[in-house]
């Protein structure tokens, strides 16, 4: 993460806002490939470099751009290649298990993210689709980053920035964890069974071991 953020900052900075603001885009785009690249920790760095609210007005859009500029690469990845059908199944089943089952998915996803490579996850979903993604995603990153906007303008007018990212760290796990234990609430009374399901992947386990045995 310190290797590309450092690289981009040094190689753009010099551009001023416009340099910093291609750093926010480029830093978003290669989130979205699930590299870890800690894309708050740089919205927060570089909004701190003119902690105003005319910067912190601007700034949310190069999340959008970003945000959504990945998405339609790994869409059009997904939809260029043939991804195997127990990949598609287990995404499939991953996106039926989620608290929400529709594009709307996106507004959680921005503050508890429960999906990596979403772009692609776009293009599989059976009921999603890439405008309505767009369009719910690019409201998600607002909404967001200009509270966090406000958050940062406020803490930097009143205390040390360093504990205004842990609470922001704290926040957003936390909300993860609701997230996935509201998700299996919904599984739960939709008449999901936990003992079934431990059961099942017990079942796929020892079946793949016979496999593997009888192969030897």
């Amino acid at each position: 993460m310190d290797t590309i953020i450092t690289f981009l900052i040094d190689l753009l900075a010099p551009l001023g806002p416009l340099g910093l603001f291609l750093v926010i885009v480029i830093t978003y785009i290669v989130d979205s490939f699930a590299i870890p690249v800690l894309p708050d920790v740089v919205y927060n760095m570089v909004f701190m470099t003119d902690p105003t609210l005319e910067w912190g007005f601007i700034l949310p859009w190069a999340v959008v751009i970003g945000e959504d500029l990945g998405m339609i690469i790994l869409y059009v990845i997904a939809d260029r290649i043939t991804l195997p059908a127990k990949v598609q199944k287990a995404m499939q089943a991953w996106g039926d298990f989620l608290l929400v089952h529709d594009e709307r998915m996106l507004l959680i996803q921005r503050v508890a993210p429960m999906m990596m490579f979403v772009g692609v996850f776009v293009r599989v979903l059976e009921n999603w689709r890439l405008s309505k993604a767009l369009f719910y995603n690019t409201i998600a990153c607002l909404i967001k980053y200009y509270l966090l906007s406000l958050l940062y303008y406020f803490l930097a007018e009143n205390m040390d920035m360093q504990d205004a990212q842990n609470i922001s760290v704290i926040i957003t796990i936390s909300l993860m964890v609701l997230c996935a234990v509201l998700s299996v609430w919904k599984k739960m009374r939709d008449g999901w069974e936990v003992k079934k399901f431990i059961q099942e992947l017990k079942e796929k386990r020892e079946a793949k071991r016979r496999q593997e045995n009888d192969k030897q």
